[in-house]
């Protein structure tokens, strides 16, 4: 698994934390800022390699980790999750099969960051919603459909 990591001056801390856990349990990590870079400087950069499969996943921190999301949401394919808790990591893999997660540092403190972060990239879409995963998956058909539209 090869993720992403990235972060502003506001979520550089954090990133940092994220980025020597994850070297920790022996996961690839490609470090899009080894110092702090605005979003609209790094975002152009990591959500390409997220649409085009050279990293599985992205990790971006800014200060709500708002500014990320909105603008890496603006690249086709991407699903960006603004995560303040555990369950709203699990849930925006199991519901929106998110490909890129975002927090922010003035939110999230390292450890939770961490454990939000395990669980991220632990989840796959519908685990845990055994009720909804014919609905899920056939959702995901439907925003593939309609993102087809938008950005031909």
């Amino acid at each position: 698994m090869r993720i992403a990591v990235a972060a502003d001056a506001s979520g550089f801390e954090l990133k940092e934390a994220i980025r020597a856990h994850l070297e920790e349990k022996n996961i690839e990590v490609i470090d899009y800022a080894e110092a702090a870079r605005e979003y609209y400087d790094v975002v152009p950069e990591v959500a390409p390699a997220v649409q085009s499969g050279e990293v599985d996943y992205a990790i971006l921190c800014c200060g709500t980790g708002m500014g990320m999301a909105q603008m890496a949401n603006s690249y086709k394919g991407i699903r960006a999750a603004v995560v303040e808790s555990v369950f709203a990591a699990k849930m925006c893999r199991a519901i929106n099969n998110s490909n890129i997660l975002t927090m922010g540092g003035f939110i999230v403190a390292p450890f939770m960051a961490c454990e939000m972060v395990d669980t991220f990239l632990e989840t796959q879409i519908t685990d845990g919603l055994d009720d909804f995963h014919d609905f899920l998956l056939d959702a995901q058909e439907k925003i593939k459909a309609i993102e087809e539209k938008i950005y031909s």
